[in-house]
């Protein structure tokens, strides 16, 4: 306690990774809202039959061709009564399943709605299940909710229940959706805590147990959480735990957390009883005293103390102060924690705290330092107190960045004045307003000091920049009724959400009878503009840089009328399908897509085309139609007929011991138009690649199966080129695999052949462990690392060489620094080290063999930084400058192995980072300007800020 650390407190960072390491446990899935409306039906069920194998490689099965129970793994659910979540339960075996019940729920904040509320204890950013409906399967094991509203149709979680098998959860679900349910048999799992000491039973251990997997094709997540508690031996126990690697968190008031993850293999089984047994180690007691350090030492009562673990998913502890100052926690961890304190009227308070046995023997004081405070005055153009704007305080971070406090503090009197309080000592702060009328403003940069109120404070105010202008047809006339969407970047302070001012968001305001539509009370910064309309064809953005946020930009567009395509979808029977989705492109990986839906009748109509050619595709839930290629637009009668998706089973092995891998990536890529042997594509034809890769028939999942075993649903009727993915095998593939229309292709069992392996540890000068994420190591193939030999005209043999298109393996550093990188092909390959906090190796080239283990350590520096401005004579910044460096030889500067080069952003910013320390000169250019230079110097982890003039080439 002799020497403590206060630190800036950089809550943005701690909040954001928490939350996300928190889903992780939970298991929510968190997914984007799609923007098509899902009016999709259920897939037909493939019935799987015996049959020789055909072409070689494959197994051709025939299907049904009656629309059948819709698979499990699909990944959208399919369309259903508008009012209604309904569905089907059926066994494992695939009978309806009876008195299952379901309930639907949406997740519910534990964390107070008012943020002027504290709670205390141990503190998990967790929800709580509010339940809306519960029903329960009938005798054909139909289920309906009825009772399910919102404007948002997806906003439950559907949790299904019935003894003996896994209680599944699904998210995103609502009314208007059909969910049917295969129940999956589960396994008992049962355990006993004791305390590490004593060896005795430890009553009313919290133990939450958590397992999420992918299904067989990656499209949806089997999800399960179970929490229950420790009777008076110590045991617990679950039932209908799903089989697979399951991840506890186990938590008494008393006891030291804690968190065993996927890597501790703590795995159910069927067919046994799992057995689990804990030992925990009773905690330390903190006792603290709070009190007001700047003289009488008087205690502070209803300070919030904070707590922080270390330890992934281990929660915070958050405690308040009694009348007389003091605060215990119990149960804590032992080893280095942060600890916080706030309270109204005082700095805010952190330490790195050691807890150990010797050093908590005794209660601990932790003094205060009263608040500093600032006063001022808001402003307008004519120097005019604005009165009732409000007033919102924001920190200095580090670097640049400066965050809001989470609401508006005051506003400001009839005189334009205003006074906040609670700012920390040492800190810096600038103050914005906010007032109708007006565009944001910010004051200057002060320093708040303990006890002093600062009463320089002046924030301008202006009306703000206006954008404006008309849309015109190409014969000059108004369009009314076009939207113009401007695209509002962040303000220069940060204002997190949900605070809505200054926020990177999109306006739209639609053109009046003269076409015209206008845009006011605009801050500084770089806008995007577009006007849409359904008649007319898209038009490029215009990006608008508004200076002073004064000016008048006038900005018209010109819109031609868009031209169109139209046509049916039938099914191969030539019955019209309702509800697929049409697209027309200019090519198969052109980013500009254009959708229509079929009608009742199959019919669709393209609109806003240009007068080009386009390709058009049709996909529905149960299959697609071929591209047709080159579409005039205004083409009439383009018919496309689906074809029924097709199914790819397999299962892949390790050679060496013949058990299943069960983590890897299927990529499947369709083969028709190009070239192949055996089945198989040229590889080194980049050209090649690109066409499979950009068709709408290839796909990429992630496999997660403990039998080894995988499912690709959804494939277009072709012929495909597979490759199997893993982290410690080599790559290997399969040509020939043939899909046809409502059939299941079974491959041959797929083996993979362990690769070499390169591993090692990265520190920094003094030993120190690189953290994870620090640094990336990539393995790829040099250049011209691939050879063949073919007899020439003259025939002598010749030696072709070709670049590799092998994509390499990438990963990152461990908590301890350390890499490693398995599967790799014998051969020479290239390593590459990225890092954006240390100077990195430059690229190697390194030789594995066939199996062997490659061993190698790194030791490295904090890399330096230059960060500058870059304007013109008239101080007005310059955007996209770029900068050249050499270092003191004369020599042009690395970084990561690369010559160290750069560019500003819009701004006028110009940064060059992970420099190696020493002094360089920075050249700066930009066209239309004499270029210039800077000398900087620069240490280990040091931030060059400084200036750069261009005067303009007369």
């Amino acid at each position: 306690m002799e020497q403590k650390l206060i630190v800036v407190i950089v809550l943005i960072v701690a909040a954001v990774g928490g939350y996300f390491a928190l889903q992780q446990f939970q298991g929510e899935e968190l997914t984007a809202d799609r923007t098509e409306t899902d009016t999709r039906e259920k897939d037909a069920e493939i019935p799987k039959v015996d049959r020789p194998i055909d072409r070689g490689e494959a197994e051709l099965v025939p299907s049904a061709v009656q629309v059948g129970q819709e698979d499990k793994t699909e990944p959208i659910a399919v369309a259903g009564p508008e009012d209604l979540l309904s569905g089907i339960v059926r066994d494992e075996n695939g009978r309806p399943a009876e008195g299952v019940k379901l309930v639907a729920f949406q997740y519910q904040s534990r964390r107070p709605a008012n943020p002027g509320l504290f709670m205390v204890g141990r503190f998990k950013i967790e929800h709580d299940e509010n339940v809306v409906e519960t029903v329960a399967s009938g005798p054909d094991g139909r289920y309906e909710f009825k009772e399910l509203r919102g404007p948002n149709p997806r906003a439950y979680t559907l949790k299904i229940v019935h003894p003996g098998y896994v209680t599944a959860i699904k998210d995103h679900v609502g009314p208007g959706m059909v969910i049917d349910v295969t129940l999956e048999r589960g396994a008992p799992v049962v355990g006993r805590i004791i305390d590490r000491d004593t060896q005795e039973p430890i009553e009313g251990v919290v133990v939450d147990a958590n397992h999420r997997r992918p299904d067989d094709s990656m499209n949806r997540y089997l999800r399960w959480r179970s929490t229950t508690k420790t009777d008076a031996d110590g045991n617990f126990h679950f039932d209908g735990v799903p089989p697979g690697v399951l991840v506890f968190l186990i938590e008494h008031d008393d006891y030291e957390m804690q968190y065993h993850d996927a890597k501790a293999g703590l795995t159910a089984n069927l067919d046994v009883e799992n057995r689990f047994d804990f030992k925990m180690k009773r905690g330390i007691v903190l006792d603290g005293l709070v009190v007001d350090g700047s003289n009488d030492r008087r205690p502070i009562k209803e300070a919030k103390v904070i707590l922080e673990a270390k330890m992934p998913m281990i929660p915070s502890q958050q405690e308040l102060t009694g009348a007389l100052g003091k605060f215990t926690m119990r149960g804590v961890r032992r080893g280095t924690h942060p600890i916080k304190i706030r309270v109204d009227g005082f700095s805010d308070y952190e330490e790195q705290l050691v807890f150990s046995d010797e050093n908590m023997a005794k209660p601990i004081v932790f003094k205060l330092k009263p608040a500093g405070a600032a006063a001022g005055l808001v402003i307008d153009p004519n120097g005019a107190p604005v009165v009732g704007a409000e007033i919102y305080v924001a920190q200095l971070l580090g670097g640049f960045f400066c965050k809001v406090r989470d609401v508006a503090e005051t506003l400001t009197d009839a005189a334009g004045r205003f006074t906040v309080g609670n700012l920390n000592d040492g800190a810096q702060y600038r103050f914005c307003a906010v007032a109708p009328g007006f565009s944001v403003g910010a004051s200057a940069t002060i320093e708040a000091f303990t006890g002093e109120t600062r009463e320089d404070v002046v924030i301008p105010l202006v009306h703000g920049a206006t954008i404006q202008g008309r849309v015109l047809d190409g014969v000059g006339v108004a369009i009314e009724g076009a939207e113009v969407t401007l695209e509002q970047p962040p303000f220069e302070v940060y204002f997190p959400a949900p605070l809505m001012v200054g926020q990177k968001m999109t306006r739209t305001v639609a053109t009046d009878r003269e076409g015209a539509y206008r845009f006011e009370n605009l801050y500084g910064g770089q806008y995007h503009l577009i006007p849409e309309h359904p008649d007319y064809q898209s038009v490029r953005d215009k990006m608008i840089r508004v200076e002073t946020g004064e000016e008048s930009i006038n900005q018209d567009f010109t819109m031609e009328l868009g031209h169109s395509i139209a046509g049916r979808v039938i099914n191969e029977f030539g019955a019209p399908v309702e509800g697929a989705t049409v697209r027309a492109m200019l090519s198969a990986n052109s980013q500009q897509r254009i959708a229509a839906q079929t009608d009742a009748e199959g019919r669709y109509e393209i609109k806003r085309l240009q007068d080009l050619p386009y390709r058009i595709v049709a996909e529905s839930p149960i299959g697609g139609a071929q591209p047709i290629e080159d579409v005039p637009a205004d083409s009439r009668g383009i018919d496309l007929t689906l074809e029924r998706y097709g199914e790819i089973q397999g299962r892949v092995t390790a050679v060496r011991t013949g058990l299943p891998v069960t983590r890897f990536k299927i990529r499947l890529s369709p083969t028709r138009g190009v070239e192949t042997k055996s089945g198989r594509p040229m590889l080194d034809d980049r050209r090649a690649l690109k066409t499979m890769r950009t068709d709408e028939a290839f796909q990429e999942s992630e496999i997660g199966s403990l039998s080894g075993e995988f499912k690709i649903t959804k494939v277009h009727p072709g012929d495909y080129f597979l490759e199997v993915l893993a982290d410690d095998y080599r790559e290997t593939d399969r040509g020939n695999i043939a899909v046809i229309p409502g059939q299941i292709t079974v491959t041959p069992p797929i083996g993979l052949v362990e690769g070499a392996r390169f591993e090692g540890r990265f520190t920094d000068l003094a030993g120190r462990a690189l953290s994870g994420g620090d640094v990336t190591i990539r393995l790829a193939s040099p250049p011209n690392a691939r050879k063949t030999t073919r007899i020439g005209s003259d025939g002598k043999p010749e030696e072709i060489i070709a670049p590799s298109t092998w994509e390499g393996k990438t990963a990152s550093l461990d908590e301890e620094g350390r890499f490693s990188i398995g599967g790799l092909p014998p051969g020479a390959l290239n390593v590459i080290f990225t890092s954006q906090s240390y100077c990195m190796p430059e690229m190697t080239e390194m030789t594995f063999g066939v199996d062997k283990i490659t061993q190698q350590d790194y030791q490295v520096q904090r890399a330096a930084k230059v960060t500058l401005d870059v304007t013109d004579e008239e101080g007005k910044a310059i955007p996209m400058a770029t900068a050249e460096v050499t270092n003191a030889e004369g020599r042009t500067a690395k970084v990561d192995g690369r010559h160290a080069m750069a560019r500003g952003d819009a701004f006028g910013k110009l940064t060059v980072s992970k420099l190696e320390p020493g002094r360089y000169t920075v050249y700066v250019r930009r066209p239309g300007f004499e270029p210039a230079q800077i000398r900087v110097d620069v240490a280990e982890g040091e931030e060059f800020l400084g200036a750069v003039t261009l005067n303009i080439i007369r």
